[in-house]
């Protein structure tokens, strides 16, 4: 296991680094943070305050898995794919500093499991009203997709229940609870793709080749 300094990371380095990681280079349980140039990515960047709009998870072998809003929900495709059909300008990548490869294997394992659950469209419009936001009141989708006024008592909670839908953020964060490595002591339904980085436990290792 590679060893990381104890710290967590920062807009600033995320978006200076110089550093590259080849896709051959992943591990499974890699966190992939992206954004794009498009409306939909800049709207989300900006009602959460975050230098990314998604959250990928890895799962090894060229596999991942995101949620996407409806009709999509939660889709396991090639990394490839994925990269290629969100345009993404950039992906940067988590890595757990700590965890073991079975730790891994069940956080990957679980969000395997969440196939073609719907979109938490809810937890989505809530993260966007918690203080640090730039624009309260605003519902974002995802990168493209139309953005609406929610009203904030719709927000406030998901009536189908904490692993019935997921937006791509809570799909991650729970899966590594459910793995028993949390990433943070926040509901996974409350954490944006910017909560990435105030995770101490998670190592910034560089940006993905071939996304620019």
């Amino acid at each position: 296991m590679a060893f990381y300094p104890n710290t967590t990371s920062s807009a600033d380095q995320v978006n200076s680094t110089t550093q590259w990681i080849t896709k051959d280079a992943l591990r499974r349980g890699d966190i992939i943070a992206v954004r794009a140039n498009s409306a939909g990515s800049r709207m989300i960047r900006a009602t959460t305050n975050s230098p990314f709009s998604h959250l990928i998870l890895y799962l090894g072998n060229g596999l991942a898995i995101d949620a996407m809003p409806d009709p999509v929900g939660v889709k396991r495709d090639l990394l490839s794919r994925k990269l290629q059909e969100g345009h993404y300008s950039f992906a940067g990548v988590f890595r757990h500093r700590s965890a073991s490869d079975s730790q891994l294997s069940l956080v990957a394992n679980w969000a395997g499991s969440q196939i073609n659950k719907p979109y938490d469209n809810a937890s989505a419009a809530r993260v966007g009203l918690q203080p640090g936001a730039r624009t309260a009141g605003l519902r974002y989708t995802t990168p493209g997709a139309l953005v609406t006024l929610i009203d904030v008592n719709q927000a406030n909670s998901n009536p189908l229940g904490e692993d019935a839908s997921f937006m791509c953020s809570e799909l991650v964060f729970r899966a590594f609870q459910v793995a028993g490595i949390p990433l943070s002591e926040r509901p996974a339904a409350t954490l944006g793709p910017g909560s990435v980085l105030s995770v101490s436990t998670l190592a910034f290792v560089g940006r993905l080749e071939g996304v620019k």
